[in-house]
């Protein structure tokens, strides 16, 4: 067997350990409140009134309201998984699941093109390494939806920019980046066009190629397919329900960004500082934040070296504006989520690769202070997964057939983790790395570790963020199946979810 078949299938390999991993999880956890019950709540209600309009929200009183925060496309989606598949934890999530796979491989499409095979892989595991991508992955949310279309468009244009296509393929693609743009309208609005166009516009300010490429596009076939897709929903929505135009475009899509106070129908924003939006990045791009900024101190890549690559390269210059790209726009915005950093995070996995692979390739062996950081990593994904079997116990007051099949994968977890450090211990003087094994080393620790944790977030989610067990002992304990789940102050969005019968505040 060749090494690129080896590498091949230890990629696939890689990809479906991955999956036999989050498919469990993402089908055993309960619908977290507010976000995920929300969302699932509104589709379960749109599948079962069949007004596929407008999506409905229920209010703290139990009745539904027309939602007009978001346009309905991933709504749509989990009603259609919900008509498939059944109303269930796994349904919910399978959109942000395929969100996730579609994602990988327009980013793996471009970089083949533009990098190399071995960096395209390289860059998707790192990818699914990630704290945000893997949670993500197996949420009801819209955002991986949003981070799919924006790929979809900027992949487009990279590809166009990689090589000389043909005329069929290249229109192919041209029409991709309008398809992108529409779906990622339908799915969160304006913001879509935005987290598009900013990495082209400073692309294009840099690189003359590009931006002679970009005015090749049929902009006027492009928009009107893009107007086709987008604005009869956007009238029929306003012709129903007056008023939801100035909401949606000049409450949710600019006032938002601008003040903590922006007149939302549904609660309070999340309100940070501004420069949040960078802190949120550091964290939840665990691990490859840290190696990015162990490349960078380690001085072995110097950062003057790094810049002069960037220029001389306009497919990593493209990477650089695209990774930063979210999170220089939600920079001066006051109502953010940590989950918005995801639309840079492909780029920003995919651009720390390709440095890492540079030092590589101009150095004769594995550079020490990669192999200190791989121990390092590995002992403190180690404490944490140990302290989170623990703290598991504290949260775990529920008892469920679910919480020993969570228990039992995450004792897996933490006693590979165990094995790995040891033995990555044992061989710290004499351990050789490549970049293909460090790359792989980093994502299996990671993903292991996730798992790991994964008792502490059922338990905690169980006991504190979801109205899963409240539903579970009324439908145990109630003598009345008639009785109505009452709850004090407001109904939690998952019961809506859970029960039969609509819930009451």
């Amino acid at each position: 067997m060749g090494k690129n078949s080896r590498d091949l299938k230890t990629f696939f390999l890689f990809l479906i350990a991955v999956l036999l991993l989050r498919i469990p999880l993402m089908a055993s956890l309960p619908l977290i409140d507010t976000t995920e019950g929300r969302y699932a709540a509104i589709a379960k209600n749109m599948m079962e009134t069949g007004n596929y309009l407008m999506p409905m929200i229920p209010t703290p009183k139990g009745n539904f309201i027309p939602y007009w925060s978001k346009p309905p496309l991933h709504i749509w989606f989990i009603a259609l998984c919900y008509k498939l598949f059944g109303v269930s934890e796994f349904s919910a999530r399978l959109p942000s699941l395929l969100a996730s796979l579609l994602t990988a491989l327009l980013l793996y499409l471009y970089l083949k093109k533009a990098f190399g095979e071995k960096l395209s892989r390289l860059s998707i595991v790192a990818l699914f390494s990630t704290l945000l991508f893997f949670f993500l992955a197996g949420g009801v949310i819209m955002d991986l939806t949003l981070a799919a279309a924006v790929s979809l468009s900027l992949v487009s244009v990279g590809i166009k920019n990689s090589l000389k296509l043909n005329n069929s393929s290249s229109a192919i693609w041209d029409y991709l980046f309008f398809l992108g743009l529409s779906i990622g309208f339908m799915t969160k609005g304006p913001v879509a066009l935005v987290l598009t166009f900013l990495p082209l516009f400073f692309i294009c300010l840099t690189n003359k190629t590009w931006r002679n490429n970009l005015k090749q596009l049929p902009w006027l076939k492009g928009i009107i397919l893009f107007l086709i897709l987008t604005v009869p929903w956007f009238i029929l929505a306003e012709s129903y329900y007056p008023g939801f135009l100035n909401y949606f475009f000049v409450h949710e899509n600019f006032l938002r960004y601008l003040k903590h106070d922006f007149g939302s129908r549904y609660g309070q924003g999340h309100t940070y500082i501004y420069g949040t939006i960078w802190i949120f990045a550091l964290l939840f791009w665990i691990p490859i934040t840290a190696l990015f900024f162990t490349i960078i101190f380690s001085r072995v890549l110097p950062v003057k070296q790094i810049i002069q690559k960037v220029k001389n390269s306009s497919h990593l210059s493209f990477l650089f504006f695209w990774g930063i790209a979210s999170l220089a726009f939600f920079t001066f915005s006051k109502n953010i989520l940590g989950t918005y950093t995801i639309y840079s995070l492909p780029a920003f996995s995919a651009f720390t690769i390709i440095l890492l692979n540079e030092i590589f390739n101009s150095q004769a062996s594995t550079p020490s202070f990669l192999k200190k950081f791989v121990l390092l990593f590995a002992f403190f994904y180690l404490l944490c997964s140990l302290g989170s079997l623990v703290a598991g116990f504290y949260y775990a007051e529920f008892l469920v057939a679910d919480r020993a099949f969570i228990f039992l994968l995450s004792l897996i977890a933490a006693f590979s983790l165990i094995l790995i450090t040891f033995y990555l211990w044992k061989r710290k003087d004499a351990l050789t790395l490549s970049i293909e094994k460090l790359v792989y080393l980093i994502s299996l620790l990671s993903i292991l570790f996730y798992t790991s944790i994964s008792f502490l977030s059922f338990s905690y989610v169980y006991s504190r963020k979801s109205s899963k067990a409240s539903v579970i002992a009324y439908q145990k304990f109630s003598l009345n199946k008639d009785n109505l789940l009452l709850f004090p102050y407001r109904v939690p969005f998952s019961s809506f979810v859970y029960l039969k019968k609509k819930p009451r505040g």
